[in-house]
């Protein structure tokens, strides 16, 4: 079986998944991604990004060749999925679900760097996403209403992304409430100058 790690990709993930409801063509496959809002949850902006994954699964043996379409316009290939990669994506996503796993997004990073801006500016900054964050969650909100004849497993996704979404504002407002307070303040040129780092690098230059 090829390895999880390489194939631990959310794209890979959606793109296993639909290939094991119906055998489907790269077009169909981003398509069917973006009509179901799942391109919130996968970059593919670009259709070619679905080509390729496409091409490494199948290079891998987790789909294969169901029959070449032809018709109107280009003949496409259509794919299905393999006994492999029904065992491959069954393995990976009881994992997913049952183990929580480190992952590195950008702004945690981000976020233990805010020392390097003054607190007038990381409020501006925090109030700019904040703004993004309250649009996203409108926008998932109205697609929870939209598709009211879904059963609810179908979009506990939808559910969750709005609790993330609500966990995130509500760090945003605390943090933004203890600099306007004057409770979270700091100096970044003191912040700097006092680095430990100017220490070890003293004692590396000894």
């Amino acid at each position: 079986m090829p390895s999880r790690r390489e194939f631990r990709s959310p794209l890979s993930l959606v793109v296993l998944a639909l290939l094991r409801e119906h055998p489907m063509h790269v077009y169909g496959l981003h398509r069917v991604i973006r009509e179901r809002g799942q391109d919130r949850l996968v970059n593919v902006e670009h259709r070619n990004s679905v080509r390729q994954t496409v091409e490494r699964l199948q290079r891998a043996a987790c789909v294969e060749v169901d029959e070449m379409q032809s018709g109107e316009g280009p003949v496409r290939t259509v794919y299905r999925i393999t006994t492999t990669g029904r065992d491959l994506l069954d393995e990976i996503l009881r994992e997913a679900v049952s183990t929580p796993r480190r992952e590195y997004p950008v702004f945690p990073v981000a976020a233990s760097l805010l020392a390097f801006y003054s607190p007038p500016e990381v409020a501006e900054l925090l109030a700019q996403r904040r703004a993004v964050l309250v649009d996203q969650r409108a926008e998932l909100e109205l697609s929870l209403k939209e598709s009211p004849g879904l059963p609810g497993i179908l979009v506990v996704e939808s559910e969750l992304q709005v609790g993330l979404i609500d966990a995130e504002l509500a760090w945003i407002d605390g943090v933004t409430a203890r600099i306007s307070s004057g409770d979270l303040e700091w100096d970044t040129a003191a912040l700097i100058e006092g680095s430990p780092m100017i220490d070890l690098l003293d004692e590396q230059a000894e």
